[in-house]
């Protein structure tokens, strides 16, 4: 090989290790500019998370407070039929009472 031969050889061979070069940077470019967009999402859905779980706390709450409200309205309106037949149970040992004194 003349050294002509050589110097061409050697400047192909540079030439392709550019055009590599080149290549893997842009492709390095590339990923990180897609890292950067797969980074945002991230933050954006995190927000939209932490957005849902606040959202689904209060829903939580009122739904406790709701089921809190419809026991103690049930609780209520037991006790209030409970009182009801107290009286009448009331009612009916006076009317028994007064039955056995007359006769």
């Amino acid at each position: 090989m003349t050294s002509a031969n050589i110097i061409d050889f050697q400047q192909d061979e540079l030439l392709w290790v550019y055009w590599e070069y080149q290549t893997l940077t842009q492709s390095a470019e590339h990923s990180k500019a897609e890292n950067l967009q797969l980074q945002e999402q991230v933050v954006s859905c995190d927000a939209q998370l932490k957005d849902k779980d606040e959202e689904l706390n209060r829903l939580k709450s009122f739904v406790r407070h709701f089921a809190g409200d419809v026991q103690s309205t049930e609780v209520q309106q037991l006790r209030g039929a409970l009182e009801a037949q107290d009286g009448e149970i009331e009612e009916l040992k006076e009317k028994l009472d007064a039955s056995e004194e007359a006769h």
